[in-house]
């Protein structure tokens, strides 16, 4: 399998900048893509998620979930609810679970090591990420080149760097733990979910290794770069800076909770109810659509299981100490 990894960088972005004849900034989005550049998609109607039982040193189970839940609201309420969208996202109760292929989407909160565990038995390695990250989207997908089902997800984790960061919902007197930043998790987990459905973000930070050109948005326009989004107009850096795609975050940052017209256009787009599956099974009903799902990263994957990484949210004081 391999992976795509996109970084929160703690500002979200979304966006590009095309005008209009009006002189408006277009809507415009990114999409996230298999390595060989289908766009992710869920195949179905619906999909789940559940917070991993041992939760987070920083918050209480039930904040957690809740918060998790009302990040899903974000979402849902401006695309699902408004009649735009089909996809639905539902909240199943706290589960032991491990971010690997299994089909359980899960988010789970990593407090020994910034990594994912290795799997011996699949002859999978441990895979560690950069501490720079807030939080990390797995997403599995069939890599099944001219067939209908290419690019659809079949598993989705959501990890979260507790090593390096101290999680909270704003707005809070809580301190950050020694040697960490504070993150709002909420505005966190928007941005994730955006990738767990399938968005990327939309300034390019030269994350992915076989991505040596920059990514085209949804209207084909090359993706800025984000360490020049200074030479861009002021309404489109705006856009893309103030969108939940974005992929930097400042301590404490909410802006992302909340979905911008971009942000909304992409997942109404993939969804679009014209084109609704009208199918909805649990992960356990799922037959495997001709894949394994016991591959690993770089291990065989039957007729072609892969994974994205999308790192996600890295401070924005990182940034600035590059441009410095």
């Amino acid at each position: 399998m391999r992976a795509l990894r996109n970084r929160l960088r703690l500002p979200v972005a979304v966006a590009l900048g095309v005008a209009l004849t009006s002189g408006a900034v277009a809507l415009a989005y990114v999409r996230s893509i298999t390595d060989k550049g289908t766009p992710v998609f869920w195949g179905g109607g619906c999909t789940w998620i559940a917070p991993d039982i041992d939760g987070s040193p920083d918050l209480t189970l039930d904040v957690v979930s809740a918060t998790l839940e009302k990040s899903i609201a974000n979402w849902q309420s401006a695309t699902l609810d408004q009649g735009c969208s089909y996809l639905r996202i539902s909240l199943d109760p706290p589960a032991a679970a491990e971010a690997r292929l299994d089909r359980k989407n899960i988010l789970k909160f990593r407090t020994d090591k910034w990594c994912r565990p290795a799997e011996p038995d699949k002859g999978q390695p441990e895979i560690c990420y950069s501490p720079a990250a807030a939080a990390i989207t797995t997403v599995f997908f069939t890599s099944n080149p001219g067939k209908a089902d290419d690019g659809q997800i079949l598993d989705a984790d959501i990890q979260m760097n507790e090593l390096n960061f101290t999680f909270v919902v704003e707005p809070t007197t809580q301190a950050p733990r020694r040697n960490t930043q504070i993150a709002d998790l909420e505005n966190t987990l928007t941005h994730e979910l955006g990738h767990f459905q399938g968005l990327d973000h939309t300034c390019w930070d030269h994350v992915k290794p076989y991505e040596t050109t920059p990514p085209h948005d949804n209207t084909g326009a090359e993706v800025p770069d984000c360490n020049k989004l200074d030479t861009l107009s002021f309404a489109q850096a705006k856009k893309i800076k103030e969108a939940s795609m974005y992929n930097y975050a400042s301590p404490g940052e909410t802006i992302k909770r909340t979905p911008k017209a971009d942000d909304i256009a992409g997942i109404c787009d993939i969804y679009a109810v014209a084109k609704n599956p009208n199918s909805c099974l649990r992960p356990e009903q799922m037959v495997k659509s001709g894949c394994s799902i016991d591959g690993g990263d770089g291990g065989p994957t039957g007729q072609g299981a892969r994974a994205l990484w999308m790192l996600a949210l890295l401070p924005l004081a990182l940034v600035l100490r590059r441009r410095a």
